[in-house]
This record gives C-alpha cells, sequence and structure tokens, in this order.
C-alpha cells in the first residue's frame, strides 16, 4: 500500500519489511483514517483458538512534503479482534530509534478500542508510526553480528532452521552445561520482543556475582524471532504460510505434520536436557501502573505458571509448586498470576507441550506491560533469572544469594 494525500501534503506506505496497514483515507476534517489489517483465519481457527487476537498491530510508514505541524492519524482497531491491547498511545521511529508517542499526542478514542494520534513532521521528513516497536528479520540479524563481534566469547549464534519463505530461524546459547533454560520470543509478530532478547544476551555477558552463578550452573538459549515471516510480512498471528505457530507444537512433539517454526523449536527444546522452556510476551501501554483505562482494564504484567497436569505423569507436582512459588515471590505477587488452563483452555494444549519434552521441564510464559524498550528488557532479565532461581530451588541446589 502507498498512497499520497495531496491536500495534506503527505504519503503512507508499507513497502517495507515489518509493514502493516491496510489503508488510509481523508476525512473532511482533515484526519487520516489509517485502517489495520486483520489476518485471516485458518481452517479450524473458532473451533481451537476462539477468542485469540487477529489484529493488533500497525506499522506504516509517513513521509511530509512539506512541514506538517499537526498531523492527525486515526487509527482503527476492532476491540473483540486485539485492538484492547493497543488502545493507547504507540511509538514512532525516527533516526534514533523507537521512541514511545508523548501522552499529550496519543490518545483513546472514546467508546472504541481506537488511537488517535498527533504528528509533528519537519519537510523531507519519513518516519515509521508502529503499535509497538517492530523490528524487521534482517535488523535482527544484524544486532546478532554484532553481538557476536563483541560478545562472541559468551555466546553462539545456532540456526534451527528456516521458513516457507527461506528466513533463518535463530538461537543464541551459552556454554554447555548439565542444566539448560530455552527462553523464546512468543511467535506472535504483533509482540515484538528479538531485540529485546538480543539485548538480554549483551546484559548476561556483564561479570556480577549473578550473572556468572547463571552461566557456570545453565547454558542459556535464547530465541529471539521463531516466526520471522510474520514478523517480516507484518501479521498479528500467523506466518508467512497463513498458519498458527502456537497451534502447532503439540503436533511437532508428536511427530505430526505442523508449521516448520514449531517442529524447529520443539526440536531445538528437545536437543538437550532442558529443565525450564520459557516464552516471553510484550505489550506496550501509556496509563500508568494499577491505574484502570477507560473500560477498566489494568494493565499488569500477567504471568502464566504451567498447571501440573500439562506435565508428563511422572512429574513431582511438588517440585511444580516450589518453583512455581519461587516465579510468583520473584516476579511479584502484585502481578497477575493465572495458571496457563485456567484463563484460556485450549492454551493447555499447545505451547506447554514443549514441557513435556523432559523430566522436570518447567513452562512459565509472561505477558509484560511496559512504557519503553528497556524496561522490557529488564522485565526478561528478571523473569529468567527467576525461572533459575526456581529451578535451584526446587531441586533443593544453592543459589548466588547463598
Amino acid at each position: 500500500m502507498k498512497k499520497t494525500i495531496d491536500e495534506l501534503g503527505v504519503t503512507f506506505d508499507t513497502e517495507f519489511e515489518a509493514a502493516a496497514a491496510e489503508d488510509v483515507s481523508l476525512a473532511d476534517d482533515g484526519t487520516v483514517h489509517l485502517y489495520t489489517r486483520v489476518d485471516p483465519k485458518p481452517t479450524g481457527f473458532d473451533e481451537h483458538f476462539k477468542g485469540v487476537p487477529t489484529q493488533y498491530r500497525y506499522s506504516v510508514r509517513i513521509t511530509a512534503h512539506r512541514e506538517t505541524p499537526a498531523l492527525r492519524i486515526h487509527v482503527h482497531t476492532d476491540r473483540e479482534l486485539g485492538g484492547w491491547y493497543i488502545q493507547f498511545g504507540g511509538f514512532i521511529k525516527r533516526s534514533g530509534g523507537w521512541e514511545p508517542i508523548p501522552l499529550e499526542n496519543a490518545t483513546n478514542v472514546p467508546d472504541t478500542s481506537d488511537v488517535l494520534v498527533t504528528l509533528a513532521l519537519a519537510e523531507g521528513e519519513s518516519v515509521v508510526l508502529g503499535s509497538m516497536p517492530f523490528i524487521a528479520p534482517s535488523e535482527m540479524e544484524a544486532q546478532l553480528e554484532a553481538l557476536m563481534r563483541t560478545e562472541g566469547h559468551v555466546w553462539s549464534a545456532r540456526v534451527l532452521g528456516e521458513t516457507a519463505k527461506g528466513r533463518k530461524i535463530w538461537a543464541l546459547e551459552t556454554a554447555p552445561r548439565a542444566k539448560r533454560i530455552v527462553m523464546a520470543g512468543t511467535s506472535q509478530g504483533a509482540e515484538p520482543v528479538a531485540e529485546r532478547l538480543v539485548e538480554l544476551a549483551r546484559r548476561l555477558t556483564v561479570d556480577l556475582t549473578d550473572s556468572r552463578w547463571l552461566l557456570d550452573n545453565y547454558q542459556v538459549s535464547l530465541v529471539p524471532m521463531i516466526n520471522p515471516d510474520g514478523a517480516a510480512e507484518g501479521h498479528s498471528l500467523l506466518n508467512g504460510s497463513g498458519e498458527v505457530v502456537a497451534g502447532g507444537y503439540k503436533a511437532a512433539v508428536s511427530g505430526e505434520p505442523c508449521p516448520v517454526e514449531s517442529k524447529a523449536l520443539a526440536d531445538y527444546v528437545a536437543l538437550a536436557p532442558t529443565q525450564a522452556y520459557l516464552e516471553f510476551h510484550a505489550h506496550y501501554r501509556t496509563i500508568p501502573p494499577g491505574q484502570e483505562d477507560h473500560l477498566g482494564v489494568r494493565k499488569l504484567h500477567l504471568l502464566n505458571p504451567g498447571m501440573t497436569d500439562i506435565y508428563p505423569p511422572e512429574t513431582d507436582p511438588d517440585y511444580v509448586e516450589r518453583f512455581n512459588a519461587v516465579m510468583r515471590q520473584r516476579l511479584g505477587e502484585h502481578n497477575d498470576h493465572r495458571p496457563i488452563g485456567q484463563w484460556w483452555k485450549p492454551a493447555a494444549f499447545f505451547t506447554p507441550n514443549l514441557a513435556r519434552l523432559h523430566h522436570h521441564c518447567m513452562f512459565y510464559a509472561v505477558q509484560s506491560w511496559n512504557y519503553d524498550t528497556q524496561a522490557t528488557t529488564g522485565w526478561a532479565e528478571r523473569y529468567l533469572y527467576a525461572a533459575a532461581e526456581g529451578i535451584a530451588i526446587a531441586s533443593g541446589a544453592p543459589t548466588w544469594r547463598e
């Protein structure tokens, strides 16, 4: 999509990697209406994924052909399709990278999940407006290369497989250990975490007591972007073949046909003894922590421990509870703890199946709601350390605190 609005002297386009928008139009009052794209539902979607959002992403480039002091953009979303994830705020990417749009310039449209954004653009300026700070797979690969140049003594990069469109699926891993933690970004392209996990890898190279303990006792494996086709093509949920990657893990574990991304991650988790599989989701907000929006929604971090019944029968339920107790304590009792399966029954049949690949491989998912990208990296780090400590305490081993 590429459309120039002559009356305003601006061009909107999606001709770049990781773009996501359907159309734009100009209203009589000078407001530009931007329409987000809805992922098509594959066969069986409503049966297995009822309630999963399919429209909570937008990313569009805007080029100003003359000075534009107050460009008003009404972003249309559908609350039932996921618009409530992005009903406040957004991000703008200028030459210095992604930054949150100031509160005074990004507000919710009353009685909807739509967003109204006001931008000031200089003549000739080109920016990207997005619901979240998206990163293209090619950008992520450049960041991996930069990490290897400076931190290659700590991290190595492994290709887990290729997507249907030929993009590589990467993992970062530290030196092998008897125990391993695999932490992956969500397969949903609307929740960008790749850049944050690469940054987490840099943080772990700092020689501190806790990081030394972590890397001496565990192999840390990070999978920044499991669905690069979906990320590149602007999908909220699907991969480049129109499949739901998160729905393929049960089949992958059973050796049945499934999306190539699901198989790549399942094969990787199965590769070596693994004590925890962690899934990280990222969302962003402009509402202060603990405050409610106009719809009465509190944007708390959502912490999803695995219930005992997702694990193999031989898994000790007391071990599961000891691990989850540490996670609750370290990640904060004030956050929303809802076991997988309790809040959304179908979820118990999808991603948590990766925990079935190893005896006592704990599953835990976090959906973080933050103001900025650094806070998201901080939550990823906190999450990883909590899991490492949970494994140690559940098995009676010492931690760096002891």
